[in-house]
Parts: structure tokens; sequence; C-alpha cells
């Protein structure tokens, strides 16, 4: 009989700090919302954003040719960095639009490189930010139809 894997204490400690850097992120990300500069909103929402990366991404075995959740998280680190320097004067609405097109598209090149697991909870993100992107697609639409029609 094939003994069921068992986590070791270290494991689950490490995965435990993990979760608590993930939610430390989160507080820190909501702080940052309340101070109204631009920067500090971009700050807080890149924060809330990767602390939910961290509790979402699970430890898989990793096998030679998958990307494990720790390499995931430094990917989408760079790409946060890079969106954010690109739109260091622009609007909060422009720095979000890009983030989510540009971790849309990471998610099409990685997902052949990922654990089914990890896969899963990529595609959950996905629709959380295809929800996100609607909703900011729309308001913009409805601002746009205001300033013609009003």
């Amino acid at each position: 009989m094939k003994q069921p894997y068992e986590k070791t204490s270290s494991q689950k400690k490490n995965r435990s700090y993990e979760k608590i850097i993930g939610f430390l992120l989160i507080i820190i990300g909501i702080v940052f919302y309340f101070l109204p500069i631009i920067h500090n909103l971009k700050i807080s929402v890149t924060l809330v954003f990767l602390g939910f990366i961290i509790i979402l991404m699970k430890k898989e075995k990793m096998t030679r040719n998958t990307i494990n959740h720790i390499q995931l998280i430094l990917i989408i680190i760079i790409l946060i960095l890079v969106v954010w320097i690109i739109t260091l004067d622009a609007d909060f609405d422009i720095f979000l639009l890009l983030l989510i097109i540009i971790l849309l598209i990471l998610k099409e090149f990685v997902e052949k490189f990922l654990s089914p697991q990890l896969q899963k909870r990529m595609t959950l993100l996905f629709y959380m930010l295809l929800i996100l992107f609607v909703i900011i697609f729309l308001q913009r639409i409805i601002n746009i139809l205001n300033i013609y029609l009003g």
C-alpha cells in the first residue's frame, strides 16, 4: 500500500510563513489605500494583489520542465514593476488595465509549464482579473458617454 503524502513540519512552517507574508502584504496594501496619492494607490493595489497571489499559490512537487510557485511569483513581481515604471505618470485605471492585460498574456505563455494545480489557480486568478477588467472598461465607457450626452 502506498502511504499518503505527509507534509513535514518544516514544509507546514514554510507554508504558514507564506500565508503570514501574504496577509501582511494585504494589510500594508490596505493601509496605503487610505493615503490619497496616486503612487500609493498603485502600491496598494500591487501589494494586495501580490498578497492574494502568495496566499493562492500552493507548493507543488517540481519536475524538470515546470515553473514552481516561487518562480511564478517572481515573474509576476517583475512584470508589475515594469508596468509600474511604464505607467508612472499615467492614471490609475491605465496602470490597472495594463497590468491586467500583461498578466493575462503571462497566463497564456506560462500555462503549459505549470503543474495542474497551479493552472487551476491561475485560471481562478484569470477570471478575477477578467471581471475587474470588464468593470473598469464599463466605467470608462459610461464616463465617455456622460461627457458626450451630458
